[in-house]
């Protein structure tokens, strides 16, 4: 039985290559638990969730067909990861990490120099990766893509108003800074979205409910879902949390770029998001008898 949510904002994190495929494997989880995540009023997606945002609203179903592709994807970006030191990149993630998610603009702008210090593969052809791989060009309604200033470590949110190409904004917002080359839109130079937050869940705020998808779990990934929700709580909304549990985290390994395992994270994404359509459709059911 279908489970009607209007309202719905749907939230896809960051998380990796690996975190696109159980990301993929959520939704197609959902739809077959008969919640359909294409009908969300709103898509938001940061970095990894950028790619499994744009892939939803394309409207192409994820099926196993799209495997080859996604572990093409997966194993260029490897190979473009590999051919970068890896010394800066060392450096900015430690940063990043010391900064528990909480990176204000100027420390956003300072990792953001240091990405323009890496010699990485050419931008041309980073980019033109994700336009072989992703099955549109327009941009999807629904859909919000984060990016971050690489000069001035501004926050951006992309969407159709916005006038920038999808295939840029995606690659700008996957652009890990000091692996990925800072990918141009719109005149600037733009890193990887999850400089500012890896989720983005407070942008769904007006939202009810909100569909919080994460493919990195813990208890440091829950503690800053729920202080990054807080707002919409207080507002009143409903927060549905899919976060990777520990089979999931099993599934995917540690090494979040491995191309090796994309099958096994859409399995275990479809699992979690089968598992979650049934716990709404039964709170569904219990509200409507009480």
């Amino acid at each position: 039985m279908a489970v009607a949510m209007p309202g719905m904002a749907l939230v896809l994190a960051g998380g990796g290559l690996l975190g696109i495929a159980w990301e993929l494997g959520v939704m197609r989880g959902l739809k077959l638990g008969g919640v359909d995540p294409a009908q969300a009023n709103l898509v938001i997606g940061t970095s990894a969730g950028s790619v499994a945002g744009a892939i939803l609203g394309s409207g192409v179903p994820v099926t196993d067909d799209l495997m080859p592709e996604a572990t093409t994807l997966a194993r260029e970006l490897e190979r473009f990861q590999a051919a970068v030191d890896g010394t800066v990149a060392a450096t900015i993630f430690e940063r990043w990490q010391a900064a528990a998610g909480a990176l204000d603009q100027a420390a956003r702008a300072e990792i953001g120099a240091l990405a323009t210090q890496v010699t990485t593969v050419p931008e041309r052809e980073y980019v033109d990766l994700f336009k072989r791989f992703l099955p549109v060009t327009y941009w999807p309604k629904p859909l919000t893509i984060t990016g971050v200033d690489v000069d001035d470590g501004a926050f951006v949110a992309w969407d159709v108003t916005s006038g920038v190409p999808l295939v840029q904004a995606v690659a700008a917002s996957c652009a890990l800074p000091g692996v990925f080359p800072p990918v141009t839109v719109g005149g600037h130079r733009y890193v990887d979205g999850g400089l500012r937050s890896g989720i983005s869940a407070d942008l769904a705020l007006g939202h009810d409910p909100v569909v919080v998808v994460v493919p990195i779990g813990g208890d440091a990934a829950m503690d800053y879902l729920l202080r990054e929700t807080s707002g919409i709580r207080e507002a009143g909304a409903r927060v549905i949390e899919i976060i990777a549990d520990e089979r999931s985290a099993l599934e995917m390994g540690a090494d979040l770029m491995d191309a090796s395992r994309m099958t096994a994270a859409v399995q275990a994404g479809e699992r979690q998001g089968e598992a979650a359509a049934a716990a709404r459709s039964r709170a569904s059911a219990r509200t409507a008898s009480g």
